[in-house]
């Protein structure tokens, strides 16, 4: 997947999402909408297991090369509130409306 999307930051980071990470919880993302993420990554990327998941992203932040990924699961998205994984961090600075919670 080589899409790419320019993150309006003071550093102007961008986004390339990444179908190939393979990945595990270690944080909660709450308080972002589905359509949130759209704006900010774009449309899902990811395949994941239907039964559990709807939408699922991969993607990198350049000029980082760390993972990162995001996924609703079992319907978590209808409460706002996202599984993720990556530097919670980054997470932070992409939605700073959001309330991270580590594992």
């Amino acid at each position: 997947m080589n899409d790419t999307y320019n993150w309006h930051s003071p550093t102007d980071k961008r986004i390339v999402k990444d179908d190939t990470i393979m990945s595990s919880k270690t944080a909660t993302l709450a308080g972002v909408t589905f359509e949130d993420l759209v704006v900010t990554l774009g449309q899902p990327n990811c395949q994941d297991d239907p039964g559990k998941v709807r939408w699922s992203w991969g993607f990198r932040v350049l000029p980082s090369t760390s993972p990162m990924a995001i996924w609703d699961w079992k319907g978590s998205a209808n409460r706002n509130s996202w599984s993720i994984y990556g530097n919670c961090k980054q997470w932070a600075e992409l939605f700073p409306e959001a309330t991270i919670t580590s594992l």
